[in-house]
């Protein structure tokens, strides 16, 4: 039982905190690129940080905010077409 958790416990360096890194790094350095901040107030250091200690639900919740359908800005871009 020991030897499993010292297993877990390297793999678990390894492999998931330089994953956890890199995609909080891609989401500080895409949320340093917009112009337009979903939620005002809402820093880039703020959705590394969110990315970083909980990363599908902080992904998921960068995504919605900023890419899906959802997104705030894509509203305002298309209402200021029609107008």
């Amino acid at each position: 039982m020991e030897l499993f958790l010292h297993i877990l416990w390297i793999t678990w360096i390894v492999v998931f905190i330089p994953t956890h890194l890199s995609l909080s790094i891609f989401v500080y350095q895409d949320a340093q690129r917009r112009q337009v901040f979903a939620l005002r107030g809402t820093s880039p250091v703020l959705w590394f940080c969110v990315s970083f200690s909980l990363p599908i639900i902080g992904m998921f919740v960068y995504w919605v905010m900023h890419y899906s359908s959802l997104a705030v800005w894509k509203t305002v871009q298309k209402q200021d077409y029609y107008d």
